[in-house]
């Protein structure tokens, strides 16, 4: 049920930081897992937003997010003839791809299901933001975090929606970038396969990916913004870069052995 595309991918995986997961159980016929990065996440947030409570606040509110965003993935699959049977949620998303039958729609509705859940929340909440006159801090990722407070009532009720809207939004705008792990990556490839033969437009599609990186890398350096903000794009840059790199590798490393083992096959028919 692999196809060899995926193979180097899944082979990837395997005894790689990025992968260190914790097992939560089968959601619905998927093994689901959480990365430990989001242990990460958490510090992050909590040094952002100068507060332990927001910060665990808005990290729950991110694994939400992100686990939604991967079941959305599991359903569309699974309803236009694909497949699912892992999910490993990270800060940014999902490291194992569904498996959407192979057709166009299958694999553009698959991969647009996803950001599809962040857009529907940002709707939802961006009245709310709106009202609070904190829409354009919340727009602007390098603006730093809107104004909230759990000071109680009004102001708690209204900080968990702008958190929601906020993160919701940081988690689209990522996820549509057109380059690998991303949904719009896996957009773009789907495309770039209907013009080109599958190996050429994997290997441009992990180039460009991997140029993305070094330019997110040095705008993350060189921004007129305060010190956590580029942080911000240094770290978007270099998790880019590496994956798209180690990608590359892997299915070079995959194709190599492919060819050995044909050369095998052929010398054992000799």
């Amino acid at each position: 049920r692999t196809s060899r595309r995926e193979q180097p991918r899944q082979m990837s995986r395997q005894f790689r930081p990025l992968s260190w997961s914790i097992p939560v159980g089968m959601w619905a016929g998927t093994r689901v897992a959480i990365s430990v990065w989001f242990v990460l996440a958490a510090v992050v947030l909590c040094l952002q937003l100068q507060s332990l409570w927001l910060g665990l606040m808005a990290t729950g509110v991110l694994v939400v997010s992100v686990l939604l965003h991967e079941m959305a993935h599991v359903w569309v699959a699974r309803g236009t003839g694909g497949w699912c049977d892992d999910i490993l949620a990270w800060p940014l998303g999902g490291l194992v791809a569904a498996q959407p039958e192979l057709t166009r729609r299958s694999q553009v509705l698959t991969a647009l299901a996803g950001p599809a859940v962040h857009a529907l929340v940002c709707l939802v909440t961006g009245v709310t933001v709106w009202r609070a006159g904190l829409l354009p801090e919340a727009l602007n990722p390098l603006s730093g975090w809107p104004t909230v407070s759990l000071s109680g009532g009004v102001d708690a009720v209204r900080s968990v929606i702008v958190l929601l809207f906020t993160i919701n939004w940081a988690l689209l705008v990522i996820n549509l970038l057109p380059v690998h792990p991303f949904d719009g990556g896996r957009v773009l490839e789907s495309m770039l396969s209907e013009w080109l033969v599958e190996e050429t437009a994997a290997d441009l599609y992990l180039r460009l990916g991997a140029l993305l990186g070094v330019a997110l890398l040095a705008a993350g350096m060189l921004a007129d913004q305060p010190l956590w903000h580029g942080t911000w794009l240094v770290g978007l840059g270099a998790v880019v870069l590496v994956l798209n790199l180690d990608e590359i590798s892997s299915r070079r490393s995959s194709d190599e052995l492919d060819s050995v083992l044909l050369e095998y096959e052929l010398a054992l028919d000799d």
